[in-house]
């Protein structure tokens, strides 16, 4: 890596450090979109995901042409997900950290690097995720979409910077599973990006076709990210 030395890595959450096999992000907006009279599936919501919830749902919500898309329908919509999401997280036995990421935590705070997590969540599902994996000791810093302006907007990356006393935005990586991830961290001038492939990333990605995206590094793991960041790993600084 070229350029000033990485002094903190934003991580997204669902899908890139807590595992979302099942889905569950998609189908929760989905069933409360649903709910509030739009038959949506969990297709529909996934070139949504990354961004904050409430601007997928409106953008669902429109859907219906014959609806009158009002500020109070959307977040009752929003409050819907938020019940379903804080239950999933709170009770199923499928919210577990993606592999490898706890001990990819560890290594780079070992290094001197801090951990930060940005997320589309709201604060409280945010703070649900954390207590249940037990993660305020791993993470130095964390913002949520309701504390600053949503991806693909750099608000939560200058949010964590300011957070950490971090004012060159080279000196950060960011890393997510979603387009807007990876927006997000080309907008804030990020000094590395990278996106964890998934089905909704890996055609953008993996070879890039978009000169915007040339210098994203396609990752499989976040055990990847260790070579480029950690100094002390063999390849380091490649």
């Amino acid at each position: 890596m070229s350029g000033p030395k990485i002094s903190m890595i934003v991580f997204d959450v669902a899908g890139t450090t807590v595992s979302d096999r099942e889905n569950a992000v998609a189908r929760c907006v989905s069933e409360a979109v649903t709910s509030a009279g739009v038959p949506t599936d969990a297709q529909a919501v996934n070139p949504l995901m990354g961004t904050p919830k409430p601007d997928a749902i409106r953008t669902l919500l429109s859907q219906d042409a014959s609806l009158t898309i009002t500020d109070d329908l959307v977040n009752d919509t929003h409050r819907d997900f938020q019940n379903r999401m804080i239950a999933y997280y709170r009770y199923s036995p499928s919210v577990v950290p993606t592999d490898g990421a706890v001990d990819v935590f560890q290594t780079l705070r070992d290094c001197g690097i801090k951990v930060a997590l940005d997320t589309g969540f709201d604060r409280p599902t945010l703070d649900t995720i954390l207590d249940r994996l037990s993660w305020h000791e791993h993470i130095d810093a964390t913002v949520s979409s309701d504390q600053a302006a949503g991806r693909p907007d750099p608000g939560m990356i200058h949010h964590l910077m300011r957070q950490l006393g971090e004012s060159d935005p080279r000196r950060v990586a960011k890393v997510g599973d979603s387009v807007s991830d990876v927006q997000q961290g080309l907008a804030a001038g990020c000094g590395w990006v990278a996106a964890v492939l998934s089905e909704r990333t890996r055609p953008l990605f993996e070879e890039p076709v978009d000169p915007a995206y040339r210098n994203v590094h396609a990752i499989e793991s976040l055990q990847e990210i260790l070579p480029h960041i950690d100094p002390s790993s063999p390849g380091a600084n490649a």
